[in-house]
């Protein structure tokens, strides 16, 4: 019998305790997945068909539309001309960001030049300016009817995590207690109508 029929006996080699091998190697199997009802499967399908496909970039056109949350998103040179182009340039860098494709990817997807979307997050995406945004768009959600369904948002579940950080980071910081390196820590709440984090 090999060591790892020993260590399992008759469990799968996917499933079992957290453990050691004989060799002292740590065996961190999957969870085992939940079993879904069939009535709920079904449900999920039938909701998932009522909900149209809907393109990101359209949905950030809309929120737009609603918020003017790009509107935040201002020169660093102060009040300049806005171009027509330039809510699409900052939702390309919008995307770039948020879904880690980078700026070189986008502009090879999207056809904007890679000097343009550079420019436009270079005096446009700063952090004062991307915390507008986010107000802009909470305070829009705070003053839908829905919300106020959920609560007042003045109650929380709040959580601080520690983030390891390798190189050199002016934010980063040692804190032993959580491990030897460097790292960030990020604050995050959930309130009873939003979530919301904070890096600090």
């Amino acid at each position: 019998m090999g060591d790892l029929e020993k260590v399992l006996g008759s469990r799968k080699a996917g499933t079992g305790e957290v453990r050691l091998s004989p060799g002292g190697e740590l065996i961190i199997p999957p969870l085992s997945a939940e079993d879904i009802p069939a009535e709920a499967a079904e449900l999920k399908e039938e909701l998932s068909e009522l909900l149209p496909l809907a393109p990101i970039a359209s949905l950030l056109v809309e929120l737009d539309r609603r918020t003017g949350f790009l509107d935040c998103l201002t020169h660093a040179g102060g009040k300049q001309t806005r171009s027509p182009e330039l809510k699409r340039n900052l939702l390309a860098v919008l995307i770039a960001n948020a879904t880690n494709l980078g700026l070189v990817r986008m502009a090879e997807a999207c056809g904007i030049s890679y000097d343009i979307l550079a420019w436009t997050q270079e005096w446009h995406i700063r952090e004062e300016t991307l915390a507008a945004a986010n107000a802009a768009v909470v305070n829009y959600h705070h003053r839908l009817p829905l919300t106020q369904a959920f609560g007042g948002g003045t109650l929380s579940s709040s959580d601080g995590q520690r983030f390891p950080v390798k190189g050199k980071s002016t934010t980063a910081r040692a804190m032993k207690k959580y491990f030897a390196g460097q790292g960030l820590s990020t604050y995050t709440h959930v309130s009873d109508q939003i979530r919301r984090s904070a890096r600090r």
